[in-house]
């Protein structure tokens, strides 16, 4: 007598419907099934991934979008649909621990901002949702890439200062949930992004003290970025316009290009005006009209406020903004720092890394510089060259302690310790060289020079070997007057 043949399981259908590519026909056998089976596991389970792969389709025309225009919100009918499927997967009370709200996570994590049943999600299930693998970053030859829990609890405070009071998402709660992505998460390149996340919120909030605390950290190791500045600088736009616009006015200076400055000159303008300072407050306001106009834009009407203001001037010169920007941004340093006093030395060499330089003050003085802090007369981030004279702005957080804090080109000073000197240039077998009695490492021995006529900028430093006092090079060339014809 022939066995009857086992009845496939309602969830097993429902996958097989799926990866057929039937997602109404796995939806509604699934969910019929789950009428009968609420407590189903296996169903629950299969649903979600029938949910996924209706989100996958949804989201896949955002995310073309966005990578023509770094823009990854939904219209009104995709956020329609898409939490309508949020929604449905929050009633199926799928297990935290699995794989599956990782891979919706990962899914969503350009937008995730944009949808607030994934906001409560990661609220509601935040002390189990994170896997040990979900805090580590991704490591790649190009550097650090964050988290998945450092990028989604990114999210949830962008949420709050796009939706907080909208989503009813509690302010205490999404400081919290920072302050435990700064305990777990294994980031260390993007951890700071936590403390200028609640910066921003705190500056929504009206706690600018607070937020203070936070953005300082940052902007010391963002010193030559924009953002950094401006956000430093909404912190006092309520309780200290003066240096707001100060602290705005470095941010703009440090702009890497026009567009990077915007939000510094809608935040510098109208303050500027407020102080009674209309032409500085029109060439800002000009300035933003310009760029609009230049990338061909619509200007935007809390611009085109701005010069309906009756103290604008259109007249005013856009070539003057550099130096008014200068003479703004003149005590930026204090407010990072505290108090901070200039001196200038001479690149004695560059770092084999290329990410700075070593500075001679004295004999016995000398300063690193990391390259982000050194700021060429043409805006670029480039190394300058050993022999070349800097202008350093030092603070002194611990007595007697000296902190280099910005660098910039200088012309050159009479420096003790510093000479230029013209000689033959004497080559020892071993490598390295004399010119009189300055030495000259190897590095700097060009090849068939060993007799020739020579310059070299030389510094007087100490020998910790022999510890004693001698001269040596930090640039060789040849003699300018030979190589003129004069010599």
């Amino acid at each position: 007598m022939m066995q009857a043949a086992v009845s496939e399981p309602v969830w097993q259908q429902v996958n097989r419907l799926r990866k057929a590519g039937d997602l109404p026909g796995a939806w509604n056998t699934g969910f019929a099934g789950l009428a009968e089976n609420p407590q189903n596991r296996y169903l629950r389970g299969a649903l979600f991934w029938v949910c996924y792969d209706y989100l996958k389709g949804f989201l896949q025309p955002i995310m073309l979008r966005g990578q023509q225009n770094s823009g990854y919100r939904p219209s009104d009918r995709e956020y329609r649909d898409i939490e309508g499927i949020l929604e449905v997967i929050g009633q199926l009370q799928i297990p935290t621990g699995g794989f599956e709200y990782s891979r919706l996570l990962v899914l969503f994590r350009k937008n995730m901002d944009c949808f607030p049943t994934l906001i409560r999600l990661v609220m509601q299930h935040q002390d189990d949702l994170f896997n040990d693998e979900d805090k580590m970053p991704y490591v790649s030859d190009r550097g650090e890439l964050p988290s998945l829990m450092l990028n989604c609890v990114r999210k949830v405070a962008l949420a709050w200062q796009s939706f907080g009071k909208h989503w009813q998402l509690p302010l205490s709660d999404v400081l919290a949930l920072l302050d435990r992505a700064r305990g777990e998460c294994r980031d260390i390149q993007h951890k700071l992004w936590l403390d200028y996340d609640q910066a921003r919120c705190l500056v929504m909030a009206g706690k600018n003290r607070e937020a203070r605390e936070f953005i300082l950290p940052v902007l010391r190791r963002k010193q030559s970025e924009s953002w950094a500045w401006g956000a430093l600088a909404s912190t006092y736009r309520q309780d200290d316009s003066e240096a707001a616009v100060i602290l705005f006015a470095k941010g703009i200076g440090c702009a890497v290009n026009d567009q990077f400055s915007i939000p510094l000159l809608k935040g510098i303008a109208p303050l500027l005006m407020t102080q009674g300072k209309s032409r500085e407050g029109s060439l800002f306001i000009k300035k933003l009209v310009h760029i609009y106009q230049s990338q061909e834009w619509a200007v935007k009407q809390n611009i085109i406020e701005l010069t309906q203001n009756s103290g604008y001037d259109q007249s005013v010169d856009l070539a003057e903004l550099p130096s008014v920007i200068t003479q703004l941004s003149a005590k930026a340093l204090t407010y990072l720092h505290g108090p901070t006093r200039q001196c200038v030395g001479v690149v004695e060499r560059c770092h084999q890394s290329g990410k700075g330089f070593e500075v001679y003050l004295s004999q016995r003085e000398t300063l690193s510089v990391r390259l982000g802090l050194h700021q060429q007369a043409s805006g670029q981030r480039k190394l300058p060259s050993p022999g070349d004279y800097v202008t350093l702005t030092l603070a002194e957080p611990e007595p007697g302690c000296f902190e280099v804090v910005a660098s910039g080109n200088s012309e050159p000073v009479d420096m003790d310790g510093v000479e230029t000197l013209t000689g033959i240039l004497r080559v020892n077998p071993k490598g390295f060289g004399f010119v009189e009695d300055t030495f000259v490492p190897p590095f700097l021995l060009p090849k068939g020079m060993d007799g020739q006529r020579v310059t070299v900028i030389r510094i007087k430093s100490v020998d910790r070997k022999k510890q004693t006092i001698g001269w040596k090079a930090i640039h060789l060339g040849p003699d300018e007057g030979i190589s003129a014809g004069i010599g």
